[in-house]
């Protein structure tokens, strides 16, 4: 339990900060940067980040998931990984020209034939950055991860303040990926930066197939409302929308991706020592819905001052979106454990075959819902449905995999739902009786954020919920640190 919490903890610390770096980079660049630029931008990284998905093909996967992995294993992981990056590069470059074409906007090719040079730096650092999770030294994983945050809001800030607009952010890409080549130089002594080999690449190849169909169907979902954005409507909404998901992707970058990739490392672990993973579910999404619930709460009922203060008055068009999608956001959180669960105990097969009934599902209600509603709005319709759908599949298949119980997870998560109603009562009395108009931001959020804090660590004591041990433990650490 200590090596997870300290592990749980250096992840975190990576995250937030590159949290703190990117909030205040975002908080710059949404006075500079333009709807368009930032739509621009989107509509060429959903195309790259889907040939992206492919980069990997199952190699990371494997690597965390394989119960004996010999150094020429490993290799072969390169050499696997070098050939089919390297070539999703080279196309992603030669179809640029008839993606611009087909949105109609040169700026779009720029960007991915820019993007594009990532996938040359991917395969010489995606296999050593694998290994170390699964090792969990999550140490040298901070100190990676900040290098390349700092590179990658020293490029942007620098490059939009000379005026570069979507083009700042792509070369911003390609300096944090950089600054990740270089670390990995520095972290790792030179006996072990291997050689790629291609001894073995079948094993890698039965596995990834599944890996990489299951990733594919993900990216599709998570890349579908930007393609279709930007084609039935134009860049700035695709701009609008981007915006309108950021606090998803704060949130996600301030717990999830400090989470998951202990969790994968945890549970892969569990799972070659044939332990309980269904007990680890559990209580990550009992820790994750208690963060959440109360954040995203917070979110969908002051979501006109939230945005204002964060990104100005030139994105107000997107707030009633983004309120959909935070309610959205609550749903799946329910599913936070899934992808993660299943690609820790390698049912790589049984996660491309959820994927294969809940992604087309979600598209089907993405189009549906743009057509009917002629707006952005008719996306977070879509996402509250879609996930509805998506948690309720995998729960059935879950039951069958690891033996989790829904009523079990219920209960546990029922605390959650608890602390998100006691933080959630001054907020409403907030929006309730208070103005939040323009002329009225900061006083609502400071009794808003005020009482929602307090009515949070009331009801985790009070309600006796699973966090508020590592609370006590944090706090003991703390005081143990301070007065010896």
């Amino acid at each position: 339990m200590v090596s997870i919490r300290r592990s749980l903890f250096l992840s975190l610390l990576d995250k937030y900060s590159a949290l703190i770096i990117g909030i205040m980079t975002n908080l710059v660049l949404a006075r500079i940067l333009t709807p368009y630029d930032i739509g621009v931008y989107s509509i060429a990284g959903a195309v790259v980040g889907f040939a992206g998905t492919l980069r990997d093909f199952g190699v990371s996967s494997y690597l965390i998931s394989e119960r004996e992995l010999t150094v020429a294993r490993r290799r072969s992981a390169i050499g696997v990984s070098l050939v089919t990056t390297w070539s999703i590069g080279v196309v992603v470059a030669v179809v640029s020209p008839e993606v611009a074409e087909f949105y109609d906007n040169p700026g779009v090719q720029n960007v991915m034939l820019v993007l594009s040079l990532n996938f040359l730096l991917i395969p010489l650092t995606m296999v050593e950055i694998t290994m170390l999770r699964r090792e969990m030294r999550f140490g040298a994983l901070y100190r990676i991860g900040l290098a390349a945050s700092l590179s990658h809001a020293a490029t942007v800030l620098g490059l939009a303040f000379l005026g570069w607009g979507f083009m700042a952010m792509a070369w911003a890409s390609v300096a944090g990926m950089v600054a990740t080549f270089v670390m990995i130089r520095i972290e790792l002594p030179a006996g072990q930066h291997l050689l790629p080999s291609f001894q073995g690449w079948r094993r890698i190849l039965s596995f990834s197939m599944s890996s990489t169909a299951g990733q594919v169907l993900a990216i599709v979902n998570d890349t579908a409302a930007n393609m279709l954005i930007g084609r039935l409507f134009s860049p700035v909404a695709v701009g609008l929308y981007s915006r309108a998901s950021s606090m998803t992707n704060l949130f996600s970058q301030a717990v999830m991706r400090g989470i998951l990739p202990v969790a994968l490392s945890t549970i892969a672990l569990r799972h070659r020592e044939e332990g309980d993973v269904a007990a680890l579910m559990v209580r990550g999404v009992t820790h994750i819905t208690a963060i959440g619930w109360p954040f995203f709460s917070f979110v969908t009922l002051l979501t006109f001052p939230v945005m204002r203060v964060l990104f100005g008055d030139q994105w107000d068009a997107a707030v009633p979106l983004a309120r959909l999608i935070s309610v959205a956001v609550m749903i799946g959180l329910l599913n936070s454990m899934t992808g993660v669960a299943m690609q820790g105990t390698g049912s790589v097969g049984k996660y491309a075959m959820l994927q294969a009934f809940t992604v087309p599902v979600s598209v089907f209600l993405l189009i549906i819902a743009l057509f009917w509603w002629q707006s952005i709005e008719g996306v977070g319709w879509a996402a509250i449905i879609g996930r509805v759908v998506h948690v309720s599949a995998s729960l059935v298949v879950l039951r069958k995999l690891v033996r989790l119980n829904p009523l079990v997870l219920l209960r546990a998560v029922s605390k959650s739902a608890g602390i998100a109603i006691a933080s959630s009562i001054v907020p409403a009395v907030v929006t309730v009786s208070m103005s939040t108009g323009p002329d009225h931001i900061w006083l609502p959020l400071i009794v808003a954020g005020t009482g929602a804090g307090i009515g949070f660590f009331v009801a985790i004591f009070a309600l006796r919920h699973p966090l508020a041990d590592e609370i006590r433990d944090l706090w003991d650490t703390g005081r143990r640190l301070v007065f010896g």
